[in-house]
């Protein structure tokens, strides 16, 4: 699956088949966008919606439940023979940023908040709770997991979480000297990846002046410790 994250073009898949080319995603609703698109058992998660030309920074939409190694037949939320939904979490405190599966669960980030989704059946689906309210992602892909926990680059911290408790990876020092470093207008071209062979989680950002990624914070999650390496200008790395 292939998304964007704005309204330049909806959703795509890739059959695998290395003849085929991406193609925009069967059965997905029309002039429909989203920020952040994940998948969640056996359900496509469409968050910080936009339909038509209304944008809805808090949506969150829910296909219908897809055959393995199939896709959604519907996200038709009106249609009650179907599990396909969305609903609004307002209260979140500022826009919906991404989400990533944790565990059981899946994990909604929002600016300012991190919300945990349960499913649960019956009428509702899906049951949506706050767990942290005063911390979210700075961006989208700024969230790995690792052996079942979350690290999370946040708008002042970097923290690892298990859905219930939060703690910092970082000391004082260490954590103004990053959030000083990163260019003051460069927060959406940071973002997050682990290399398990070294233990290591990359917190990847630009420097002042930069414009794309040159520098990382590493932290070593076995050995708990910190670095900064330069990085060679990326935009992205998995």
């Amino acid at each position: 699956i292939l998304n964007t994250g704005d309204t330049s073009s909806v959703p795509m898949y890739w059959d695998l088949d290395v003849t085929h080319k991406f193609v925009n995603l069967s059965n997905w609703p029309a002039s429909t966008y989203c920020k952040s698109l994940r998948s969640f058992k056996n359900y496509l998660i469409a968050l910080n919606v936009t339909e038509g030309s209304t944008s809805y920074p808090w949506m969150v939409r829910w296909s219908h439940p897809a055959d393995p190694g199939a896709l959604p037949s519907s996200w038709d939320y009106t249609d009650a023979t179907k599990d396909a939904g969305r609903t609004s979490i307002a209260q979140a405190g500022g826009q919906i940023i991404d989400g990533l599966q944790l565990r059981d669960s899946f994990m909604i980030y929002c600016e300012d908040s991190i919300w945990r989704v349960d499913l649960v059946g019956g009428v509702y689906i899906f049951n949506f709770t706050k767990v942290f309210g005063t911390s979210g992602a700075l961006n989208s892909n700024c969230i790995v997991d690792v052996d079942g926990f979350h690290v999370v680059l946040t708008g002042s911290d970097v923290i690892v979480h298990d859905g219930q408790t939060a703690t910092s990876v970082l000391d004082k020092q260490t954590r103004r000297y990053l959030f000083q470093d990163i260019d003051v207008n460069g927060s959406n071209l940071c973002f997050v990846f682990k290399n398990p062979f070294f233990n290591e989680v990359f917190v990847c950002y630009p420097s002042p002046g930069s414009t794309t990624c040159d520098k990382a914070m590493v932290w070593n999650y076995v050995d708990k410790t910190v670095s900064f390496r330069d990085m060679p200008n990326l935009n992205h790395a998995d």
